[in-house]
């Protein structure tokens, strides 16, 4: 990859957190582990037969955190499909050897997060070399984070659609294109094995960037942002955002009220983003609660917060507002398999 290729960028999400943990998600899918190791090993011969090379990191407290190596220091990010950049926090420049690049014409990129915060005081840097298993990377741009909620950082979309990457969510098994070319074949075979396929749409109201990629002679602007799957629960519609940052999933508060379903609150939890703004928490029990055409099993509980002030930020329309986030929680217990390369999703019971 040459080292001149452009990144812009228009906004950037991040995933929620739970600083104290309460489970919202009461059973875990009951599929055999020898099952799913059936179908994760099908991916993983297909896959590496087409030239992908395989990543895994065990999913702890519903998150991903991938070993990575920048400019040869060892660091750890959130792998986050709800982030739209690859993001470090500034506390770990120095850790890592960047430096401070001034952002084009000289405005810091805008952040919007997860709960309608905002961040003004971010900016890009490189890395001359990102190593991510057995793939490097030469360079790869960040978006530095002042006083972020994180760890070192954040493994955002802009990365996983250049990398075409496919994501197994409960074996922690991320797979990376060797040039960009999408997976082939893998949907076919799923659906054999029972899975779901549903269709993923790009938000770019959600915050999407270009990319010029060029590597190995290969030129071409790739457009890269967050994505989004329509939802229904209890006679409601809405769009939900897909986020493997968010340990939890989770519906908008207005939406939660046109339910006849009791809200129990939890006092002691708070959803926090990345800029440190936090929302209390309650929680419902739904009783249809449908991805696509993908209907979940009786009785999910999901937390209720207030999407009121992010969706007037992010200037999402009335008609259209963010009904809500599939977190980590689901996607897991659900067998999620995210094709970036194909904009699918596949889940199984």
């Amino acid at each position: 990859m040459k080292k001149n290729f452009l990144i812009f960028l228009i906004f950037l999400f991040f995933g929620c957190t739970l600083p104290q943990a309460d489970r919202f998600q009461p059973e875990d899918n009951k599929l055999p582990i020898d099952e799913l190791l059936l179908h994760v090993n099908y991916v993983l011969k297909e896959l590496k037969s087409q030239g992908f090379s395989v990543v895994i990191a065990k999913p702890e407290k519903n998150r991903i955190n991938m070993a990575v190596k920048i400019n040869g220091q060892e660091g750890r990010l959130l792998l986050d499909t709800g982030a739209s950049f690859t993001s470090l926090s500034n506390r770990y420049l120095k850790r890592f050897q960047l430096s401070e690049y001034a952002y084009m014409e000289g405005r810091n990129p805008s952040i919007r997060t997860y709960l309608g915060g905002e961040i003004n005081d971010s900016f890009p840097t490189k890395a001359e070399k990102f190593e991510i298993g057995n793939r490097v990377f030469h360079p790869w741009p960040f978006v530095v984070v002042h006083r972020a909620r994180m760890k070192h950082g954040l493994l955002g979309v802009d990365f996983l659609h250049f990398t075409s990457s496919v994501i197994i969510c409960r074996a922690g098994a991320v797979f990376l294109s060797p040039d960009g070319q999408p997976a082939r074949n893998i949907g076919r075979e799923l659906k054999k094995f029972g899975y779901t396929e549903i269709e993923l749409l790009m938000s770019y109201g959600l915050g999407g960037i270009d990319i010029k990629r060029q590597m190995k002679g290969y030129d071409r602007l790739l457009i890269s942002g967050v994505f989004v799957v329509p939802i229904s629960f209890e006679g409601i519609e809405g769009m939900a955002m897909l986020d493997t940052g968010a340990p939890y999933t989770s519906i908008d508060k207005f939406l939660s009220k046109k339910t006849d379903k009791r809200m129990k609150y939890h006092p002691h939890v708070l959803f926090m983003d990345v800029k440190g703004k936090s929302a209390r928490v309650s929680s419902i029990c739904l009783t249809n609660l449908c991805v696509g055409d993908y209907c979940l099993e009786d009785r999910q509980y999901v937390a209720v917060i207030d999407h009121s002030s992010a969706n007037e930020k992010r200037g999402l329309k009335a008609k259209s507002p963010l009904a809500g986030v599939i977190g980590f929680d689901i996607l897991a217990s659900n067998n999620a398999i995210i094709d970036f390369g194909n904009r699918r999703l596949y889940m199984q019971k």
